[in-house]
């Protein structure tokens, strides 16, 4: 198996990227993902991602963090993809440094619990898969200026074809297209 260093990319490059996107960085707008609230999104502040490859098994560690800048307590979600193939198996929700440990439960009775901390006062999350690449977090009672991190674990085997082993991580979630939809004009 051949190993081939990861490219990254230079100042000059990335504010080629921001250019095309018709943003720069530091706009609110413009970056790898937003919260959307009610009230507005909430910038994603920082992206932190390891991924430690092993053979053909990739473990990977992702960490978003975003802050309530709104002035008021909100409820937010993220719609985010994850690559196609990898398991989710451990998620964490930091706010405020107080960390709350996910556990995995059946869909009803994590909506009830979700629904029955967010009337009690408590910040709560929940995590869903929409489809097998496509995920789905809700922050409840996020405080005024609390600083929220999403920490998730994954795994996965990555595609072999011809000798290569391939590792992708997306962190954009395309459009697509949901027939039925009328189009503008």
């Amino acid at each position: 198996m051949t190993t081939r260093p990861v490219p990254s990319l230079d100042d000059a490059e990335l504010s080629r990227i921001f250019e095309r996107l018709g943003a720069k960085p530091g706009d609110d707008a413009s970056g790898l993902g937003a919260l959307a609230t009610e009230r507005g999104n909430l910038p994603l502040a920082a992206v932190d991602l390891k991924a430690r490859i092993d053979g053909l098994f990739a473990h990977v560690s992702l960490a978003q963090t975003f802050v309530n800048s709104t002035g008021m307590m909100i409820e937010a979600t993220y719609i985010f993809p994850m690559p196609d193939q990898f398991a989710v198996y451990a998620f964490r929700l930091t706010v405020d440094g107080r960390l709350v440990e996910g556990e995995i439960q059946e869909r009803g009775q994590a909506h009830r619990a979700y629904e029955h901390a967010m009337a009690v006062g408590h910040t709560a999350s929940i995590v869903e898969e929409d489809r097998p690449d496509v995920f789905t977090l809700r922050v409840g009672n996020l405080a005024p200026g609390a600083t929220a991190v999403v920490q998730f674990e994954l795994a996965g085997v990555l595609p072999y074809d011809e000798g290569e082993a391939t590792f992708r991580f997306p962190l954009v979630l395309a459009p697509r297209y949901v027939p039925g939809l009328p189009l503008p004009g």
